[in-house]
């Protein structure tokens, strides 16, 4: 009786077990065998103000990228208002990989890199075309090793213009600049320029300059022309003299590690919506140019153009001071230097060959 029974479980138990069927396989997906499309956090840091040309820039910057298909797979964010605080903060921010990409001074870019400074050396350029010429020939390559070796990657120049005084009482010559305090930020270049003519250096952050002119701690200082008209400056000090001592490009910096590791579909979405430096100049020195013709007089400030004799004054004040920068910079600021004063020299033969080749009229 018992083995009958143990053999009618067994029969059971194996019918139960063949009509079971199987899991029916999963449907094979679409994408099964391609692999995802990588995204990437591209946040942008500036200091810009609303309504200033390199706001727009930045605002093209944007469109452009959106209006690639490959600019989709960037998670954009905008910082470009000083929302992440200082340039020196943000670039340390992106040293650390906290912010992808950003523009900066050559002022503040100097924390990072401060054979920048040598740049903004007192009247070391005559005009805006020698200034392109080093730049782009001389200087992008022994840069591009430094950023680097600070884990950025040095993607172009910028444009922010002439350095120049601003001022609540006229400064026409140096000796009217000894003793008044005027702010200058913590650039040796602009350091080194401060105490040549005779100031009170004053250095202060930028977003405390207002405050300090309406308070008399400052009298005035060092600004381009488009932060002097559109910061509010020019609202406190009514005088802005044209001395031109110092050229700031300004820089296009990433993270390094980032950019590496964009695949090159994204890495050439990501460099064409950066559009080229040459229309960033035009752009930014078209928009100047209206800024002191129009903004600026209106604004009831008195813009005082330099004679060459005025100029010369200037420039004899600050004698002396590119071997002092140099040797406070220190690191490869004297090969900065020569590469500069080579491609000074060959612009100058580059400009006189095509004036020879050109036709006469």
């Amino acid at each position: 009786m018992r083995l009958r029974f143990l053999i009618l479980i067994l029969f059971l138990l194996s019918l139960t077990a063949c009509g079971k069927s199987s899991p029916p396989a999963a449907p094979a997906s679409a994408n099964e065998g391609v692999a995802a499309v990588e995204r990437y956090k591209l946040r942008v840091a500036a200091i810009t103000q609303p309504g200033t040309p390199w706001n727009s820039l930045y605002g093209e910057f944007e469109k452009r990228l959106k209006a690639n298909p490959e600019g989709a797979r960037f998670d954009l964010e905008m910082f470009v208002l000083a929302q992440l605080g200082s340039e020196e903060s943000n670039l340390t921010n992106m040293r650390r990989g906290r912010i992808e990409f950003g523009g900066y001074s050559l002022q503040g870019a100097s924390s990072m890199v401060p054979e920048l400074s040598v740049i903004l050396a007192p009247y070391l350029f005559d005009s805006e075309a020698e200034v392109d010429f080093v730049m782009d020939q001389y200087l992008k390559e022994p840069f591009a090793e430094m950023f680097a070796d600070q884990g950025a990657i040095l993607l172009d120049w910028t444009e922010i213009g002439w350095t120049q005084i601003y001022s609540v009482k006229p400064i026409i010559t140096p000796e009217q600049a000894q003793g008044v305090p005027l702010r200058s930020s913590t650039a040796p270049g602009a350091q080194v320029f401060g105490k040549a003519i005779g100031s009170r250096v004053i250095s202060i952050p930028f977003p405390e300059v207002t405050t300090a002119l309406q308070t008399g701690m400052i009298q005035g200082g060092q600004s381009g022309i488009g932060i002097y008209a559109l910061a509010g400056m020019s609202n406190e000090a009514k005088h802005l003299t044209l001395t031109n001592h110092a050229y700031d490009t300004g820089v296009l910096v990433a993270n390094r590690d980032w950019f590496d590791g964009l695949d090159q579909a994204a890495k050439e979405a990501f460099t064409a919506a950066l559009g080229t430096p040459q229309a960033s100049r035009t752009f930014i020195r078209t928009a100047l140019g209206e800024l002191l013709e129009n903004n600026i007089p209106q604004s009831g400030a008195t813009v005082h153009v330099l004679s060459d004799a005025q100029r010369a004054a200037w420039k004899a004040k600050t004698v002396g001071t590119h071997d002092a920068l140099i040797k406070k910079v220190g690191g490869r600021a004297q090969e900065i230097y020569d590469l500069i004063q080579a491609g000074k020299i060959a612009y100058r033969e580059s400009a006189e060959s095509a004036k020879q080749a050109a036709p006469q009229s």
